[in-house]
């Protein structure tokens, strides 16, 4: 059995943010891009950010999110510089690049893990996409970010996702 990406960090009862940062070859960020666009993602809706800034590399790029449906309109609202209100509880999935990230503020909304959790198992298991590194991070609002878990390769994630027990 598969877990959520981010049991560890529940079992542990940290946070209050989760995060996840896969790294795959620079020559595969087209094909990233194409296989995340493809795979279904239940409660995201797509947005494409253009010439935006990106929290992941921390300047302007073009880049794809998904957001989960009930925070959509602020975190656009946001992206495109409108003031509106914090958004403290939200699911997010950035693809910038070759890098994957995922966001769960507060531990994230109602979707569960499992839709993301499906879309980094079918990235491992991409015969034509490779990771380098990745990561599950916790923290913020005021509590440092810590790792929880970290590695290099595909194989090493797939063991600390599959439910040995």
């Amino acid at each position: 059995m598969v877990r959520n990406w981010f049991w560890e960090i529940e079992a542990n009862q940290t946070g209050p943010d989760y995060l996840f940062f896969a790294d795959f070859n620079p020559n595969q960020a087209q094909r990233l891009a194409e296989l995340v666009r493809q795979h279904p993602l239940p409660g995201f809706k797509y947005y494409r950010a253009i010439d935006r800034l990106c929290e992941l590399h921390h300047h302007k790029a073009t880049y794809d999110l998904y957001i989960d449906e009930y925070c959509y309109e602020s975190i656009v609202a946001q992206i495109e510089g409108k003031k509106v209100g914090n958004v403290w509880i939200y699911d997010l999935i950035t693809v910038c690049g070759a890098d994957l990230k995922i966001q769960r503020g507060y531990g994230g909304g109602s979707l569960g893990g499992d839709v993301e959790t499906d879309l980094i198992v079918k990235l491992l298991q991409a015969e034509d996409l490779a990771i380098a590194k990745w990561e599950i991070i916790y923290g913020g609002v005021g509590y440092d970010y810590k790792d929880m878990a970290t590695g290099t390769s595909a194989v090493e994630l797939l063991d600390y996702l599959l439910d040995r027990g």
